[in-house]
């Protein structure tokens, strides 16, 4: 049988398989909360789109802020059902957060917001909006009796940025890019119906609604959530959901990996079986090869097969994922001298570890092309990754423009005659594999040399003298008429008061120096959490060096070469 969206497939598995289980949350990450089976959530799914259509949202842009559970799946499935445009956004309010909800707001113009009664206060930026309740309203109306007909080329739903200083943007997924990138994440991870996903990354970004909530979905299997904030107070919590509902594949980002490696004790990890985890992916920021080895060892006791990690690579505007290797084969690195990343021997001198991020899965392609020229370039050169395929969001979100898209003109190259969209990542190509090196945008240039930040912060957070150092932020900040860096240093919790000795920041900032030619000019030692992140763990440069030159983050102490 041949589906042309995510909602046929979701409604249809409402007979096919009715009494399966699709959706389990966990409150606090370890109890068993709300859970649907696929009739009971394609019954929430069509209340849900009757409120709205009685609301004429049908093809409106909706803000969309629930917490991650059942209430967010149940609104976001509603509104693909009544053909609404979800713009899923964080439903926690702090002074930064209501600052970009109010900038997604203006920019998206949704006709409505959705949120739960507990996220009700999210309703206060934007109060002049509709509002709908949808954990107190889906006695309300009769439910439809079947999803609205959408087709492929039909907006799903407007995925909105994070990480710039910029006005956010709206990156518009229709159904067809949904079913694309789903069918691509079915056969790079070699799910089918047995697989059982487990997750705690939020559902207002990609990797969390994309990967690991629509993918069961999709191919028929379960999804076990739990709250982002339930895996940061408590890592062990994701490991122990992994081993108690013997969840199959679950993933997230690097620092997520690292976290645990560092903080999971062997007193926390008693009892736990991850032999079920076959597939543990990881994207949406550099992959670290030290952090998969650290967490592949540290876990290996507790049946984790170091097989099963899965480095890949993809971004919103490809609804997310481009880029892996072989599922089963496990994490893979290659060595490039820092200044050149020309392949020599794994263990020369000067040399980064970059991780494998696989190739792309048909119908995905993928070029690196020079920024200056715009041509493409051979393998082994640095340079931006491009991205084409039926996976590529067709635009920007634009009420103003027909149809509501504004195509990304400025962003397009042709490549063999086919267009491709710009990624704004630097890469290097080896044997038909993709090795990503960074944003291009996060390069420190000081004294005329050139080095991706994620490059110095790893240097750093790997020395040994670095262990109550929680996060790094490299930035280059004008100090006498020259450019330096300065590492802004997040202090764990459990550092001591009063920060480092400052024989160890020195040992630090020394180690940086040698690894890249380029000496600190400051070492600054913050508060925990001080640095600026996007709401999926992602550290914002740009707003940590406008923070820091504007006095505004929580310095502890600091040290100057």
């Amino acid at each position: 049988m041949s589906f042309a969206t995510i909602v046929d497939i979701i409604h249809s598995r409402a007979s096919l398989q009715p009494e399966a289980p699709a959706v389990l949350f966990l409150e606090r990450g370890e109890r068993p909360g709300d859970s649907d089976t696929y009739a009971s959530l394609d019954l929430a799914a069509r209340t849900v789109a009757a409120r709205l259509i009685e609301m004429n949202l049908r093809g409106k842009a909706v803000l969309l802020a629930c917490d991650t559970g059942l209430p967010f799946v149940h609104a976001f499935l509603g509104c693909l059902y009544a053909g609404a445009f979800p713009v899923p956004v964080p439903a926690v309010v702090r002074r930064e957060r209501g600052e970009r909800l109010r900038l997604v707001a203006r920019n998206a113009q949704p006709a409505a917001i959705i949120v739960e009664r507990r996220t009700l206060a999210v309703a206060d930026e934007v109060n002049h909006l509709p509002l709908f309740v949808v954990d107190g309203e889906l006695t309300v109306s009769t439910p439809l009796d079947r999803p609205l007909a959408m087709t492929a080329n039909d907006i799903a739903f407007i995925q909105y940025t994070s990480g710039s200083t910029m006005e956010p943007k709206g990156i518009v997924i229709t159904h067809g890019n949904i079913m694309a990138n789903q069918e691509m994440i079915r056969q790079a991870f070699r799910h089918d119906a047995s697989t059982v996903v487990m997750s705690w990354l939020p559902l207002h970004h990609d990797m969390g609604l994309i990967g690991s909530l629509l993918q069961p979905l999709y191919i028929g299997g379960r999804c076990i959530l739990a709250s982002p904030l339930a895996f940061l107070q408590r890592p062990v919590r994701w490991l122990r959901a992994i081993s108690e509902y013997r969840a199959t594949t679950s993933g997230a980002p690097n620092f997520a990996y690292e976290l645990c490696a560092r903080q999971i004790t062997p007193q926390n990890s008693e009892g736990l079986d991850l032999s079920s985890w076959t597939l543990a992916f990881c994207g949406s920021e550099p992959v670290r090869p030290s952090s998969m080895q650290r967490f592949a060892a540290r876990f290996a006791g507790a049946g984790f097969d170091a097989a099963a990690l899965y480095p890949c690579y993809g971004m919103a505007e490809a609804t997310l994922f481009i880029t892996g290797g072989t599922a089963g084969q496990g994490a893979r690195s290659r060595s490039f001298p820092r200044q050149r990343f020309a392949d020599v021997s794994a263990d020369a001198a000067g040399m980064q570890a970059i991780s494998n991020c696989g190739k792309p899965v048909a119908p995905a392609r993928i070029a690196l092309v020079a920024t200056d020229s715009q041509e493409a370039v051979p393998e082994n050169t640095v340079a931006e990754i491009c991205v084409a395929g039926p996976h590529v969001s067709p635009g920007l979100w634009a009420p103003e423009c027909d149809e509501g898209i504004r195509p990304y003109t400025d962003r397009i190259l042709t490549i063999d005659g086919v267009p491709h969209i710009r990624s704004g990542d630097a890469g290097i190509m080896v044997d038909g594999d993709l090795h990503v090196v960074g944003r291009l945008k996060d390069m420190v240039i000081v004294r005329g040399a050139n080095v991706h930040a994620e490059d110095i912060e790893q240097t750093l957070l790997e020395q040994p003298e670095a262990t109550e150092i929680e996060a790094a932020a490299a930035i280059a900040v004008e100090r006498d008429s020259s450019e330096q860096l300065v590492l802004l240093c997040e202090l764990s919790p459990r550092a001591p008061r009063g920060g480092l000795p400052l024989a160890i920041a020195e040992t630090l900032s020394r180690r940086v120096a040698e690894a890249h030619g380029l000496m600190p000019a400051e070492i600054v030692l913050l508060s925990p959490r001080s640095i600026p992140r996007t709401t999926s763990g992602k550290i914002q440069r740009g707003q940590a060096r406008a923070a820091w030159l504007d006095g505004r983050l929580n310095l502890s102490s600091w040290v100057t070469s």
